[in-house]
């Protein structure tokens, strides 16, 4: 039989797009994602999570596993999601708090920020002023942050050591001449395997989807943004405007 894990399903990791992966009839593989998840304790050691094949009415060789290590580490976790509330502690998914802002601003550098599926109803931006990592943790097809009402964008990403993975920033929309990022604005950190989609920037302004002016935007799909002029100047980049960064 398989090696018993030690590392708890939903407490120390997720699994998407979910904790059961079915391999197509006449296909030879699957892919899913594991995420570690902070369950607040230290000092409990590095844990295992095995992944393996379970029996079926199918043929395979030679049972075979993987065993995935989670280490220990002393920094936080926070957590919020769409069923969560503002009065909880928000360290723990089952009492997650309930908007995004609020769980990074408990977060201190080196934080993580994991959001549960769903979607996140936003009226002013979030922004990221330390090393904290927001990550969506069912991907970004179940996870979306997108503006409900008025005239904002999504995230502002500040810091060197801040990272946005996993999620889709949405709906998006800004006036106003050299603001720029009409779904994010960074100058630092990391965008990983996010889908930033819907955004508007207006008035000569650049960058509909992203303004990266500086860090790095990486294995993201940028879809359906735009940026206008208002008959006196240029809108660049719609989708994506780079300045002196990497992609």
């Amino acid at each position: 039989g398989l090696p018993a894990s030690t590392a708890t399903y939903g407490s120390d990791y997720a699994l998407a797009p979910s904790n059961t992966v079915t391999i197509p009839a006449g296909a030879t593989n699957a892919s899913f994602t594991l995420t570690p998840v902070h369950d607040q304790l230290t000092a409990e050691g590095a844990e295992t999570a095995v992944i393996g094949l379970a029996a079926g009415a199918f043929i395979i060789g030679a049972q075979s596993n993987a065993i995935v290590t989670i280490a220990d580490t002393s920094a936080l976790a926070w957590y919020a999601s769409p069923t969560g509330s503002e009065s909880n502690g928000g360290t723990t998914l089952a009492d997650a708090f309930l908007t995004v802002s609020n769980a990074v601003a408990h977060a201190a550098s080196g934080d993580s920020v994991y959001l549960d599926g769903g979607t996140y109803n936003i009226i002013s931006e979030i922004v990221v002023t330390n090393a904290v990592t927001i990550r969506g943790l069912f991907g970004p097809a179940t996870t979306i942050v997108r503006r409900s009402s008025g005239t904002t964008r999504i995230f502002r990403l500040l810091h060197a050591g801040c990272a946005l993975r996993d999620i889709t920033a949405a709906n998006g929309y800004l006036t106003g001449t050299g603001v720029g990022g009409g779904g994010i604005y960074m100058t630092n950190g990391l965008v990983q395997n996010c889908v930033i989609s819907g955004h508007t920037q207006w008035y000569n302004a650049p960058g509909g989807g992203i303004y990266v002016g500086g860090g790095l935007l990486r294995d993201s799909i940028v879809e359906g943004n735009s940026s206008y002029g208002n008959g006196f100047g240029t809108a660049d980049g719609g989708g994506v405007y780079l300045g002196g960064t990497a992609v």
